[in-house]
């Protein structure tokens, strides 16, 4: 770290590899301004970070402006930390596959600025807020950072963001070790279909894969889906059975189904005639659920005469 001090200004710099994750951060101190200061710490990735967003704390004040245009408000379904922070996204899909319950602890981890008496009066309370761009996570505070604590929380929080599309990628390699499958990308985090899980269960192969749902005018929803081509016996029955709900229309096998939709927690179990489906909300790696989840679309994809009881 090299340090400057003057009469007006005083600042500091910092160069170092955390992670392997490339960092600097810039602090500038501005006793007699409007502000104490600044402080911003630059995350760098080797790969861009497939997202756009930015994340302020609710007190901290308003988005700026610019990024209204292009982008918008949006909620990732965690009703305290969506109260807490305002979060900006070109898609929800995005926010919520980042924003995960792992780097939400290390968002919220990071402390704000103590009070303290300063030229224009007692000053503190102030949050850094977080933006992701390209290859850049750019995490800011209005204030000049005097906290080892407090800055270390911040470049953690960074390095946590910088480094979600890789841990996203990892989470999905291991799931396919631990269903027995094979996982199917070009070696990279995507949402968009081309990344799946393919696995046996009950004798079907089964597919598990994250997707972006429409749902309206700049509106969408993150989801895994796990699905299974319909067998001929099966094909062309077409149904859709939400969480907690039971249908007559599965015969003998409706206690099966109902028994594999409760431990997977899926939010609905759907069929278009050609592929039997299971859907979750956000981005799900869990080995149980997903196998829960394929146990009932493989039962309902194949021959229903053959199939045996869930459990």
């Amino acid at each position: 770290m090299r340090v400057s001090t003057g009469v007006n200004r005083s600042r500091f710099t910092l160069a170092a590899t955390v992670a392997g994750i490339r960092i600097d951060a810039v602090g500038t101190s501005m006793p007699y301004g409007l502000r104490n200061g600044t402080t911003e710490i630059r995350a760098k990735t080797p790969k861009a970070l497939g997202a756009n967003l930015f994340l302020a704390p609710a007190r901290n004040g308003e988005v700026p402006m610019w990024r209204r245009f292009a982008m918008r408000d949006v909620v990732i379904g965690d009703a305290r930390f969506d109260r807490a922070w305002t979060i900006n996204a070109r898609r929800e899909a995005e926010a919520q596959a980042f924003l995960d319950a792992k780097t939400r602890a290390s968002l919220e981890a990071v402390p704000a600025a103590e009070y303290r008496e300063t030229f224009n009066g007692m000053r503190g309370g102030e949050r850094y807020s977080f933006a992701l761009r390209g290859r850049i996570v750019r995490a800011k505070a209005a204030s000049f950072e005097t906290s080892e604590t407090r800055f270390a929380a911040a470049i953690e929080a960074a390095v946590a963001l910088a480094k979600q599309p890789f841990h996203l990628f990892d989470e999905w390699k291991t799931l396919a070790a631990q269903l027995g499958g094979r996982l199917e990308s070009d070696g990279r985090w995507a949402m968009d279909g081309g990344m799946r899980v393919q696995f046996p269960a009950r004798g079907q192969r089964i597919t598990a894969t994250p997707r972006v749902i429409r749902l309206g005018y700049r509106r969408d929803r993150l989801r895994t889906r796990v699905y299974c081509e319909c067998a001929s016996s099966s094909a062309g029955k077409q149904f859709r059975v939400m969480s907690g709900e039971s249908s007559q229309a599965f015969g003998d096998m409706t206690n099966s189904i109902s028994s594999a939709m409760i431990d997977s927690g899926a939010l609905a179990l759907e069929s278009d005639g050609k592929r039997v489906f299971a859907e979750f909300d956000g981005n799900v790696t869990d080995a149980k659920r997903i196998t829960a989840a394929a146990n009932a679309v493989a039962i309902l994809a194949g021959d229903s005469s053959a199939a045996g009881p869930y459990r």
